[in-house]
């Protein structure tokens, strides 16, 4: 096994889990020249810096840990010693069988793909192994990612991926490529493959022959393969024939949505204020729970929302984000889009049910992350109805004292004179407050309390 340390020594990971957030923690020098933009170059600015952050949460160091162990075992088991190597490289016939493919999913938004850089960060080295017999010495790859674009197919993806290695040598069909890849795959090697944006193979949500297919090419290539899908992806395949489903949804690897109890979401958020320099929050403390009330801790939300927030500040004349320009951006209309899924998603996890297919994981949720979900829900909607009761016990004029003293507050907060946040839009139809409404009424009915 000296012999042959390489092989194994690229997946070795740290034992502790800060060790490895320090191996694949993603930090931007800071911005100090925000304040001289006009805000809306600021913004664009801005949503490009933040989403270059990259800060690990513990759902996804033990993800990675997952696709390292799923490298390190093939590697282990296809590289027993020099002989093993020495006779596969020299066989007649590719020496790969068709491997199992892994399927890891989550929402849309989640971070799969920032996942995936971080993986490749932690195993991007290019070792050196000396067979022997003559052989040359080889650089070897841990890793292929396939990336999909539109329209792309097997050929187009696997070609990028080998690239030098069959330069110049004619490749006709996708079977030879196959068997060109399989061989490569084992002098490489390769002990895991990652296709990434799979959706694109095909845009129709009912044509998904040739999304099938090409899975199976790429499995077929003898390498333990990690697809990285979507919800909506996931319930197109579940769909095809048995044998599909078998192949690509028998090894489920469920991304999960961090909860608000998480240190990550104030890791983050300190993370994109020292982005900026110090520039971004006003008081970052106490703006951490709205941020994760505004994002639901989907990466994707919040450089969004904070690019957002960050324009309407610098529109009003200050140069830093309040609470009241959050929840503009929020309400804005560039953010319309957003909001409305973080909606739904409340509202399945308050309710336990089905509101949208591609926001609900065809893989049913662990039961302790639905319960953890659930009751943080129902938490925020309890909080948000007791001060409701709380309001409507008070008589007019405690009621208009309350009321005015609420919005000097967030005056106050906003460095305006103005009783009330500048930039306010109208509510949409559908707000989560809406959701939380008749929440504990609900959950009476849940416990078989509530009067009929």
């Amino acid at each position: 096994m000296a012999g042959l340390h390489p092989f194994v020594a690229r997946f070795d990971l740290p034992t502790t889990d800060a060790a490895l957030a320090a191996r694949v923690r993603v930090t931007v020098a800071p911005m100090t020249s925000l304040a001289a933009l006009d805000p809306e170059t600021a913004e664009q600015v801005l949503i490009r810096h933040l989403g270059a952050v990259y800060e690990p949460a513990h759902e996804d160091l033990k993800l990675l840990r997952t696709l390292t162990a799923i490298a390190k075992a093939h590697a282990l088991l296809t590289y027993p010693d020099g002989a093993a190597y020495l006779g596969g490289i020299n066989a007649q016939e590719p020496p790969l069988a068709p491997a199992d493919f892994f399927c890891m999913t989550g929402l849309a938004g989640l971070g799969k793909t920032a996942l995936i850089e971080a993986f490749k960060r932690l195993v991007c080295g290019f070792p050196t192994y000396e067979p022997g017999a003559g052989h040359p010495v080889e650089t070897l790859e841990a890793i292929w990612y396939l990336k999909a674009d539109s329209g792309s197919r097997f050929g187009d993806m696997v070609r990028h991926a080998l690239g030098k290695h069959i330069d110049g040598f004619p490749v006709n069909s996708h079977s030879k490529l196959e068997r060109i890849a399989s061989r490569l795959a084992f002098k490489l090697g390769v002990s895991i493959i990652l296709p990434d944006e799979l959706q694109f193979l095909s845009r129709s949500p009912t044509a998904n022959a040739l999304l099938a297919s090409t899975m199976g090419r790429i499995r077929d290539i003898g390498v333990p393969t990690v697809g990285v899908f979507n919800f909506s992806m996931c319930h197109r395949m579940m769909k095809r024939p048995q044998e599909d489903r078998d192949r690509f949804l028998s090894h489920p690897i469920i991304m999960q949505p961090i909860q608000r109890s998480d240190p990550w979401t104030a890791k983050i958020c300190k993370a994109y204020h020292e982005a900026t320099g110090g520039a971004l929050f006003d008081n970052l403390n106490a703006q951490i729970e709205q941020f994760y009330d505004y994002t639901l801790n989907l990466r994707r939300k919040g450089p969004l929302l904070l690019s957002i927030a960050y324009r309407h500040a610098r529109q009003r004349g200050v140069e830093r984000v309040c609470s009241c320009d959050l929840e503009t951006a929020y309400r804005s209309p560039e953010y319309a889009a957003s909001r409305t899924d973080l909606t739904d998603i409340f509202e399945q996890w308050l309710h336990g049910h089905q509101v949208r297919p591609d926001l609900w994981c065809p893989f049913g949720e662990p039961q302790t992350l639905e319960a953890a979900h659930r009751v943080e829900a129902q938490q925020a909607a309890r909080q948000r109805v007791n001060e409701k009761a709380v309001v409507s016990s008070m008589s007019r004029a405690e009621r208009l004292a309350y009321n005015e003293e609420k919005k000097q507050d967030s005056a106050k907060a906003c460095g305006t004179k103005g009783a009330s946040p500048p930039h306010r839009t109208r509510r949409p139809k559908m707000i989560r407050e809406d959701v939380l409404r008749d929440a504990n009424r609900w959950a009476q009915l849940a416990r078989g309390s509530a009067s009929p």
